[in-house]
């Protein structure tokens, strides 16, 4: 499709990081990054998050595996083109299904076809991976989620120390995720 990434010169596939690091570095432009991410909620939207390509290039099933650590820069990048729904959208569906199944209080490695480990790489998922954190970055220095007010921004500007400390306490930040996730 024309106006949308791939990885490579070389690929086919249109991918969830492509046209996230592009969308921040800011090539193409206000109207690719909309076309782009139209792109990317179209053809990549799976119940459980975004897949990371929209083509099994990288093997079988792979068009259906969502990455936290990919899915964090696209909400970056939604928010930073002004799509702050879409953005809030994303983190409930990607890190709200991990938190709302087993064990429940995890972010995982990554998830296959059908939102299932199984699907993934089975008994070999980490069920606890650091870098599939996003959500917690995204609620902190994007999202600018606070649980002392009841609405939500997105902001290309990290906040300032005393809005962390002042409004989004560490002890909060659990509470925080999970409420805005369950909403």
């Amino acid at each position: 499709m024309l106006g949308v990434w791939h990885d490579t010169t070389a690929s086919t596939c249109h991918s969830q990081d492509a046209t996230a690091f592009a969308t921040l570095a800011g090539v193409g432009g206000a109207s690719r990054a909309t076309l782009s991410l139209a792109y990317l909620s179209k053809t990549l939207s799976r119940a459980w998050g975004n897949s990371f390509v929209d083509a099994d290039c990288f093997g079988s099933g792979t068009s259906d595996r969502v990455y936290g650590f990919i899915s964090y820069p696209e909400v970056r990048a939604r928010c930073f083109a002004g799509d702050d729904a879409g953005a809030l959208e994303q983190l409930r569906r990607t890190w709200g299904w991990m938190i709302n199944r087993e064990p429940g209080n995890t972010v995982w490695e990554g998830v296959g076809a059908g939102g299932d480990i199984a699907n993934y790489e089975g008994a070999f998922t980490s069920m606890a991976h650091g870098w599939a954190a996003g959500a917690a970055p995204a609620l902190v220095s994007v999202a600018r989620i606070s649980p002392l007010v009841s609405r939500t921004e997105c902001s290309t500007h990290r906040p300032t120390m005393s809005w962390v400390w002042n409004q989004l306490l560490p002890d909060l930040l659990l509470t925080t995720l999970y409420r805005i996730l369950e909403t």
